[in-house]
């Protein structure tokens, strides 16, 4: 169950064995351990995704992701308004282009066709291959990203991450300020506890994740 920064922040005074009343921390400090929590989480784990579509240009490699992007997980690029026109990208990395790809950067019209590749020009920008000609460059590429979470501000928000996560934060946020107080040793079985509980919920999610891809129906007899 999705769980509010009211909640989180009722649960990390709990691990803290303090109350709003009586606390060595304020309000935003607390939500400060919250949002630094759950950015963590979201780091290790899978981060929330998010779809982003690109306007291209003719003979164009270069895009701009979001500034929020962590990681892009899919690549397409085609026209939706066409059947059977949107085709993934295939995700590479720089190193690799420049052995599939020698003239990537060649500029002339020779370079630009229907893209098929996309690879990292540098933490924000992307580079799809062939580069569009006249004929592409009115289509568009669609990205799947994992996005920073959101830090939430209002009692009522809920953390981006996954929901089998939300019970973590809580226990992450009292270890920081456990840093903070300074009680170390009890910040380091937080810690402790965290890690093995991340890897419980992890393990699980897995699990789940793999029974659902083999998932195959029957036909009854």
């Amino acid at each position: 169950m999705a769980k509010t920064l009211q909640q989180l922040r009722t649960l990390t005074l709990d691990h803290l064995r303090e109350t709003a009343s009586d606390s060595h921390f304020t309000t935003d400090q607390l939500n400060g351990y919250i949002n630094q929590a759950q950015e963590y989480i979201a780091a290790i784990s899978s981060p929330p995704e998010d779809l982003v579509s690109v306007a291209t240009e003719a003979n164009k490699g270069a895009y701009l992701l979001p500034s929020d992007n962590i990681l892009i997980t899919s690549a397409y690029f085609g026209d939706t308004g066409t059947f059977n026109d949107v085709r993934p990208l295939k995700i590479i990395s720089k190193t690799n282009a420049k052995y599939i790809f020698p003239s990537w950067l060649d500029e002339t019209n020779q370079s630009s066709g229907e893209p098929t590749h996309l690879w990292y020009l540098d933490n924000s920008t992307v580079f799809i291959y062939p580069k569009p000609n006249t004929a592409n460059a009115s289509k568009r590429l669609y990205l799947y990203y994992g996005f920073s979470p959101t830090s939430m501000t209002n009692d009522g928000d809920v953390p981006d991450i996954k929901n089998n996560y939300h019970v973590l934060i809580p226990i992450l946020a009292s270890a920081y300020a456990y840093y903070a107080l300074p009680n170390v040793e009890v910040a380091k079985e937080l810690l402790l506890l965290f890690k093995s509980q991340y890897s419980d919920i992890k393990d699980t999610i897995e699990k789940e994740s793999e029974e659902s891809l083999s998932f195959k129906w029957s036909v009854p007899e």
